[in-house]
């Protein structure tokens, strides 16, 4: 996994995650799953459930990657439904739809079953323009939702707001929640239902043999029947579509205000560059919350300075929330966009069996991740899955 070297996210400052030790010699499961972020702990709760023997290996710890420097909420694709119907087609592009609803619906049955405390939300979501115009992507975006039966009204504004936002399009019952206290929960669960997980134990290789595959590392080797890599990019290039994918740079800001103060609700704009917003809980008992306000992203590497691409964020949102006070948290995460928009999920055929991968989450890694991970369970188990065309890692351009 790689993560940046910056300043602790507010994810990272207000959970308790549990450690665990390296793997201590050679151990052997019926799946391994490599990476322990959302991903593959949730396929590992997953296959758990389903009866499977799984170990979980990281080479850090739980949530120590990509998990923790998300925004942590689930809202439509930010390439528009609209703009992926027209490359990817109707049929495709209702299937995704269904794929972001069952993803946020897991979340929610997982929260509900386990009783993880971790501020999950069901909230409407606002996407508007920056401009405060209703234009053509609102105008086709409402089109092509409506068609395809998600529940999406036309509003003159967003309510609650201290600044006016024009048209906008109100997407009912989406989510946020805080992903690293639903990491400890989902740990939690994975142990007591019989799961292995080693922290500081990185994967090394992946060999197939008569009787399964051997994932191996400095501590012994795994052998199971399947590997699912869950590590944002796969370690192994044989596993890692690079050129069918690029990485971006999303930066996030945490500012302070008053408890109460804003209306409890998801906001995307349509502007280049984009800004996405949410509220988070401070600590108990405090006077204020946490506004979470991200965007400005870029491919990484483009040499721009993340002091710039922070004040640019401060500045879009004081102009907005006159309320909002310090500056209490300022990070990034790595997004890998694929060339077509869309995550790379399940059975990756490059020469050996058994081997899957979770990748490309495309801005939308809550959704993504659990919608892989529902697709890589039902495949293990041999179910069939409506999805598996169309988030085939294998696939060739789904583009028209």
């Amino acid at each position: 996994m790689q993560t940046t070297q910056e300043p602790s996210s507010l994810w990272l400052d207000t959970a308790s995650i549990p450690g665990f030790a390296p793997l201590d010699g050679a151990a052997r499961a019926d799946v391994c799953v490599i990476g322990a972020g959302i991903a593959g702990l949730t396929t590992a709760y997953m296959l758990l459930r389903e009866g499977k023997s799984v170990v979980v290996i990281d080479s850090a710890g739980v949530g120590t990657g990509e998990t923790g420097r998300s925004a942590a909420h689930m809202f439509p694709p930010d390439e528009r439904f609209a703009r992926l119907e027209r490359t990817l087609g109707t049929g495709n592009t209702a299937l995704l739809a269904d794929s972001y609803r069952r993803a946020t619906d897991c979340v929610e049955s997982i929260v509900r079953a386990e009783q993880i405390d971790c501020e999950f939300e069901r909230l409407d979501g606002y996407l508007f323009n920056p401009h405060g115009k209703w234009d053509a992507t609102l105008e086709s975006e409402y089109r092509v939702t409506s068609r395809l039966g998600i529940d999406v009204r036309r509003l003159e504004r967003v309510p609650g707001l201290p600044f006016d936002t024009g048209p906008c399009l109100r997407f009912a019952r989406q989510a946020q929640f805080h992903p690293l206290k639903y990491l400890a929960g989902l740990a939690r669960a994975i142990v007591s239902l019989g799961g292995r997980i080693h922290g500081g134990t990185r994967a090394l290789s992946i060999e197939s043999g008569a009787t399964g595959q051997s994932v191996g590392t400095a501590h012994g080797d795994v052998h199971a029947g399947a590997v699912v890599i869950a590590t944002n990019t796969p370690f192994d290039p044989r596993f890692a579509p690079r050129e069918r994918q690029q990485a971006y740079q999303s930066y996030v800001i945490g500012l302070r205000v008053p408890k109460d103060a804003l209306p409890r609700a998801l906001l995307w704009d349509s502007g280049n560059p984009y800004y996405y917003v949410r509220l988070a809980a401070a600590a108990p008992g405090a006077a204020h919350e946490l506004l979470v306000v991200g965007g400005q992203d870029h491919a990484s590497g483009d040499g721009i300075d993340p002091q710039r691409r922070y004040a640019e964020i401060e500045a879009w949102a004081r102009a907005r929330f006159p309320a909002a006070g310090q500056v209490e948290y300022r990070w990034s995460g790595r997004v890998m966009e694929p060339h077509d928009g869309i995550a790379m999920l399940g059975h990756y055929p490059a020469g050996q069996a058994n081997v899957y991968i979770i990748t490309g989450d495309s801005g939308n890694g809550m959704t993504y991740c659990t919608a892989g991970a529902i697709l890589v369970t039902d495949q293990i188990l041999g179910r069939a899955n409506r999805w598996s065309e169309l988030f085939s890692p294998a696939r060739a351009s789904l583009q028209r």
